[in-house]
Parts: C-alpha cells; sequence; structure tokens
C-alpha cells in the first residue's frame, strides 16, 4: 500500500503541476495525496520526505523514498492505515478513460469489466460511449 499510495500521491503532484488534473481525478487523488503529506509532514523523521517529493512528483527516487518513510508510519498507526486503505481502494475504483477526446472517470462496478493489463471496458459517464482503456 506504501508504494501505491506514493504512486498516486506523486501522479496527482504532477497532475497538479500541469493542470492536468481534472475534477474527479482531481478530487480522488487529492484525498490520498493529503493523507499521506499530510501523515508523514507531522514526524520529523519522515518530514523531509513530503517536500523531496513535492519538488519532483515523478522522479521514481523521490517517490521509493516517500513509499518508505510511508510504510514505517504504517507499522506504527493502524488506525491510519485503515483510512489510507480506503482512500487508495477509492481511487482504484476509478478507472481513468479517454473517449472523444474527452476525460472521463468510470466508477468500477457492474458495468465495467477489468482484465490484465489494466484493460478496463465499460462505458463513459453518460452511458452513451464504449470504452476500452
Amino acid at each position: 500500500m506504501a508504494e501505491r499510495s506514493a504512486a498516486v500521491t506523486g501522479d496527482f503532484l504532477v497532475a497538479s503541476a500541469t493542470g492536468a488534473a481534472n475534477q474527479a481525478g482531481s478530487a480522488v487523488g487529492s484525498a490520498v495525496a493529503q493523507l499521506v503529506m499530510g501523515r508523514l509532514g507531522i514526524d520529523p523523521a519522515t518530514a523531509q520526505a513530503v517536500p523531496a517529493l513535492q519538488a519532483a512528483p515523478a522522479d521514481g527516487q523521490r517517490r521509493s523514498e516517500l513509499a518508505a518513510a510511508l510504510r514505517e508510519v504504517l507499522v506504527q498507526d493502524p488506525a491510519f492505515a485503515g483510512v489510507l486503505d480506503e482512500a487508495v481502494r477509492t481511487v482504484d475504483r476509478n478507472v481513468h478513460v479517454m473517449a472523444s477526446g474527452q476525460d472521463s472517470f468510470v466508477q468500477v462496478g457492474s458495468s465495467v469489466t477489468v482484465s490484465g493489463r489494466g484493460v478496463a471496458v465499460g462505458r463513459d459517464q453518460h452511458n452513451t460511449t464504449r470504452v476500452t482503456r
């Protein structure tokens, strides 16, 4: 969960910096990023991982360092681990797809089939266009 949380946080920071975050993606990614950065930021032992990732959110090494710091916190704080797990699950239930040049988010459920290698098949948010991603 630490690696996935670090990836979501980094992706959110990259999207925010480039203006690519859309409303739906921003909301789900922001929840994880705020939890991660807020919790790591209050502990002097882990606080440095946050500004390091903010300075270079696409950098794999900095994401790994944030994940390592987060792993320590998750072991020490099971209540926080539960909250973060639910936030990450919310991110993972949302599949970002492109249909007709418009960003869409599809809630993973009965109308979407997810198969190997990250392929999701479903309909767009208006249930009008079949999308494969």
